[in-house]
């Protein structure tokens, strides 16, 4: 509901706005502090209504280092196939937003693979990519490719993907 009503008023913030930024007689720089304000109050408002306080947040901290402690094993969170990434963060926790950013082929997309593998094998958790490189069905060849082993390339023309490639692949992703 509160996205909704997010989205609502930034569609109405954003209208009146392009409204006046049409006008001739509007003052650009005035423009740009009606807009600066009202997204900041939008903002305000949000942050304000999911404030909390100290002593309920200190509760449910001490609650979670309970759970932590009575817990059968070292991972808390939903983990990854890279030992290291699990060992650091004691995998991927309930309300992580993990970025991965780097130059072009610096191997971005394969550690992202890497890790989501691990939530989606281990503990069959929903999982969210986000990718400004790529678009969910290149990554979904990707993905594919490499758990029938494959070449990414052999996905883009008939002359180098043949039946019993589609059969590989129908029988390791099609169940």
């Amino acid at each position: 509901i509160i996205q909704k009503y997010i989205a609502r008023e930034v569609i109405r913030i954003s209208s009146e706005n392009i409204r006046a930024a049409y006008e001739d007689r509007t003052d650009v720089f005035e423009l740009l502090d009606t807009v600066q304000t009202s997204l900041g109050n939008l903002t305000g408002s949000i942050i304000k209504s999911q404030e909390q306080g100290t002593k309920a947040l200190t509760v449910a901290l001490l609650k979670e280092l309970e759970d932590i402690i009575s817990s059968d094993g070292s991972m808390t969170g939903v983990p990854t196939t890279i030992s290291a990434v699990n060992k650091a963060t004691g995998g991927w926790q309930n309300t992580d937003l993990v970025i991965i950013a780097a130059r072009p082929g610096m191997g971005k997309t394969a550690f992202m693979k890497a890790c989501v593998k691990g939530a989606i094998q281990y503990r069959q958790k929903p999982t969210g990519i986000f990718s400004m490189e790529m678009s969910g069905k290149q990554l979904m060849k990707r993905f594919l490719s490499e758990d029938v082993s494959l070449s990414a390339s052999k996905f883009n023309t008939k002359a180098f993907l043949d039946n019993t490639d589609f059969n590989t692949i129908t029988g390791t992703w099609g169940q």
